[in-house]
């Protein structure tokens, strides 16, 4: 049955949803003050959540906490102001608006499924608290007042438990799924039989205190009374404070801060209420009761127990109003941002991992890659309507092969151009630095594709290509004089690109006695998941061939490859 009732409220909530509504649009305003603007901003759009469901929807509180988050995560506030005050504080105003159709919806969706659920609990519970009381009536006719009162108490502690979360609800169309009780009579049965429970409790100790018992018990039992008193003050700060931290979402930074604050503080309390009854039990095993069963040994362990599970509580409830503030704090805000905000693509850092993966007949092998790492920069300039400036410099460190042999070296690359319909650039390449071996230079010509005029509203284009031409080294052989090498990036979108790289170079060998020849080819795919969007992935194959070289030309007879997938990390601005 209950199955069934849920069903229903889904498909009542799916037609609001998908049928067009003919409703108007509920507004509300409200008005806020904090030491800051965005203290007062945001009190102030709390301030109009709570008009909107108290006032104007004229729901409860349960709504009220399932609305709140909704409302500020889709951004139905159409309207904040804020302004400075002479004295230096703000005040702010906020203004929110929602279709009827969309608070219908949350009504007779994720509320009357929730409220269901609660009103499916409560009747869950009635019967295990009816069997505490007929068992602590029955032991209190038996004259059992100890466990007379273990009864009433545990009964007594299920019936709070279940009014924390009836009490908020003051809907009166829903009703249970077992018992077709409206939270109105739950509330009515429930307060009832807390009435009995606290009525026998107060039976039970008039009863014990009018025994004679020895002086000491007295005393401890008078000190017993003292830490109960005292515990149903924190008891009931612990249930305001256990509402804002059900749902903290909904409340302002200031407001959580003081919350944390007065949770502190009882915590303490809790604290010294447990030093005070640790010491009014000292000399409870020195008393004639120390028997287990004994009115005094029990109520002890009762006490005992209240105040850990009062302690645990307060821990838990202080635990969620410090993780949100945590989540709030500028310092996770940052941290977020890093790892997840939507890259511009005006720069980048990128690393190859020195590791890779070639394939055998053997099966899969890896080996040694050198690192190598990158830093980039590109972007476009519009002048006029369908066209302007483009310009690029990348900075790399590292081998240019996969040969663990080649010298290390660092290279800058600089184009500049214009673009309209297509590309066109001229750059310069340059070492900073060669290993053991004089700097190269080489000039660099770009074409390349803007593609649906993206020059105008990304910071990259759909296809650059970049052919590249080195100045003649340190070997005089004819081959240097077209040592060259292809780049071609394709860019379809944000989140995926190619590239290809072909590459012939000459380039001297150890001590200046020989030279080589090397051809290098590399396809690499780069592309970002939904998530930790700054992060761009790189998987790709790079292969290199070196031979000596000779006076005709090439010795191909001594000519040594390596290639691999590689793997890498571009970091994205």
């Amino acid at each position: 049955m209950k199955n069934i009732y849920i069903a229903i409220s889904i498909l009542l909530c799916g037609a609001y949803s998908l049928f067009p509504q003919s409703q108007g649009t509920y507004t509300a305003s409200g008005q806020g003050k904090g030491n800051s603007k965005e203290a007062a901003v945001e009190a102030a759009q709390l301030d109009a959540i709570n008009k909107m469901v108290f006032t104007v929807l004229r729901r409860d509180t349960l709504y009220r906490d399932l609305f709140a988050p909704e409302a500020l995560r889709n951004g139905r506030i159409v309207t904040q102001e804020a302004r400075k005050t002479p004295l230096g504080s703000w005040e702010a105003t906020a203004v929110l608006e929602i279709d009827e159709g969309l608070a219908e919806a949350l009504y007779v969706g994720r509320y009357a499924t929730t409220l269901t659920n609660l009103l499916d609990q409560t009747e869950e519970e009635i019967p295990a608290i009816e069997a505490l009381l007929q068992n602590a009536g029955r032991a209190e006719n038996e004259g059992n007042l100890g466990s007379a009162e273990t009864y009433y108490s545990q009964a007594q502690t299920k019936l709070e438990a279940v009014l924390r979360y009836l009490d908020p609800v003051d809907d009166a169309f829903y009703f249970s799924s077992r018992g077709k009780r409206k939270a109105a009579e739950l509330k009515l049965l429930i307060h009832s039989l807390k009435d009995t429970s606290v009525k026998g409790i107060e039976r039970v100790r008039t009863a014990q205190r009018q025994l004679t018992i020895a002086q000491s018990t007295g005393q401890i039992l008078a000190l017993f009374d003292q830490i109960e008193q005292a515990l149903l003050v924190i008891e009931a700060n612990r249930d305001s404070l256990a509402r804002i931290a059900a749902s903290p979402q909904g409340y302002t930074k200031e407001q959580l801060e003081t919350a944390a604050v007065q949770c502190r503080q009882q915590q303490e309390a809790a604290a010294v209420q447990r030093k005070q009854f640790l010491r009014a039990t000292e000399g409870l095993e020195k008393s004639q009761t120390r028997d287990s069963e004994s009115y005094l040994a029990k109520r002890a362990s009762l006490l005992d127990l209240r105040i850990q599970g009062l302690q645990k509580q307060l821990n838990s409830v202080h635990g969620q109003i410090s993780g949100e503030l945590l989540w709030r704090s500028k310092t996770v805000s940052a941290l977020r941002w890093v790892v997840n905000h939507e890259p511009a693509h005006f720069i980048s850092m990128g690393f190859r991992f020195p590791m890779g993966i070639k394939p055998g007949y053997r099966g899969p092998e890896t080996v040694s890659v050198p690192l190598r790492l990158a830093l980039a920069a590109e972007g476009a300039l519009p002048l006029s309507a369908g066209g302007g400036l483009w310009g690029k410099t990348q900075v790399l460190s590292g081998s240019e092969s996969l040969f663990e042999t080649d010298p290390l070296n660092i290279r800058q690359e600089m184009a500049l151009g214009f673009f309209r319909r297509s590309v066109l650039g001229l750059g310069i390449r340059w070492d900073w630095n060669r290993e053991e071996q004089k700097p190269i230079t080489a000039m660099e010509a770009v074409w390349g594709l803007p593609g649906n005029s993206r020059g105008q509203q990304k910071n990259y284009f759909l296809w650059v290509n970049t052919l590249s031409w080195e100045f003649p080294g340190e070997t005089q052989h004819m081959l240097a004089y077209v040592n060259g090498g292809l780049q071609s990036i394709l860019r379809p979108s944000r989140s995926i690109g190619f590239e290809l790289d072909l590459s012939s170079r000459v380039r001297a060998g150890s001590a200046q006695l020989s030279s080589f020849w090397i051809g290098s080819a590399a396809l690499n795919c780069t592309f970002q998941l939904p998530f930790l969007r700054p992060f761009a992935w790189n998987v790709g194959w790079e292969g290199s061939i070196r031979s000596p070289l000779t006076d005709m030309g090439v010795n191909f007879e001594e000519t040594s490859g390596l290639h691999a997938f590689t793997f890498g990390c571009t970091y994205l601005f």
